[in-house]
Formats: C-alpha cells, structure tokens, sequence
C-alpha cells in the first residue's frame, strides 16, 4: 500500500511543526522564470510523478534524495543539501538514469528562491508518495531528523475493529431497548 498524499501532508506537517501545505506543489522542469510548473492540485500530480521514478535503482536513488533534501533543509543546512544532491545526481548519471527530480531540487537551491525552495519539497513528498509504502514513512522520515514525527499503521485485514458488543444488563443478559 502506498501512503496517500493526504497522510503524507499530515505526517510531513506535524514532522516539520510547519504547515506542509505552503509546500504543496512542485516543479517537474528545471525552474527557470519561463519554466515553472505549478502543481497545486497535489493529489492529481502523484500519478505525473511516479513514470519518472523509473526502475527500482532510480527509484531508491530519488527517495534517498527526497529524503536528503527534506532532512537537510528541515535543518536549515542548505549547503549540505545541495552537495548531497549532486552526488545523488552524479550516482544517477552513472546508472543513466533520469535526473530530472533532483536537477529540480539542485536548481530551487542554487536560484535561493524561497517559493522554489517550497515546491522543490512539494516535489520531494510527491517522490516519497509515489514510491515509499505507507508503514516505512515514519522511520524515513526519522532517519531524515524530522522530529515529532507520529506513529502510523498500515490498514491491515487483522486491524479491524470487531463490531460492538451489545450492552448488558445487570443479569449479564443483552439489554432490550423499547
């Protein structure tokens, strides 16, 4: 099961104490002033994201990304972020793999625009919806040094609720409503 935007913006929000969707959106092609694509209907755009993720190699390079980006910039440490990013950049061209999601997050970074900055992790939480199961997002999201990040469970058959019992009266026999 793959986790829902909706659930990715709660878990992200109350993990960044920031309200995520300021971030909502992305930009899909190098931010350019005449190229800026704004994806603010969020759940619509995760189907747009998920073809770019490619094979299981690129898709494990995109999500370290994403979480780099994410973890980095949730600490304030822009520069770190960017060097992290080329050389996730560079592990992609190795494999020959599309670059697109993080020549994306390198440009937000190297434009220092605060608005690009912001879509550049819309688009990061879109890589990590379209790609991480639902149950392993938590302790991503952890090992990224969000804090206060809150536990979640992934809706299994053996988590259903059983139906309520029926109440009792004092003789232990089902109370009869009239």
């Amino acid at each position: 099961m793959v986790i829902s935007s909706d659930i990715l913006q709660q878990v992200v929000a109350q993990a960044q104490e920031a309200d995520w969707n300021n971030a909502v959106g992305a930009v899909l092609t190098k931010p350019t002033a005449a190229n800026i694509v704004d994806l603010t209907t969020y759940p619509d755009r995760l189907a747009a994201v998920a073809p770019q993720m490619g094979n299981p190699s690129q898709r494990h390079r995109n999500v370290s990304a994403a979480l780099d980006f994410l973890g980095l910039m949730n600490h304030g440490e822009q520069a770190a972020a960017l060097e992290q990013l080329r050389a996730r950049k560079q592990a992609l061209v190795k494999g020959k793999e599309s670059t697109e999601v993080t020549d994306t997050m390198i440009a937000a970074l190297r434009m220092n625009d605060p608005e690009l900055i912001a879509r550049a992790k819309g688009l990061a939480g879109m890589v990590l919806a379209a790609s991480v199961p639902f149950y392993e997002l938590p302790d991503m999201l952890k090992t990224a040094g969000f804090k206060n990040v809150p536990e979640v469970k992934s809706a299994g058959a053996d988590e259903v609720e059983p139906p309520p019992s029926p109440a009792m009266d004092e003789t232990g026999d089902p109370e009869v409503v009239r």
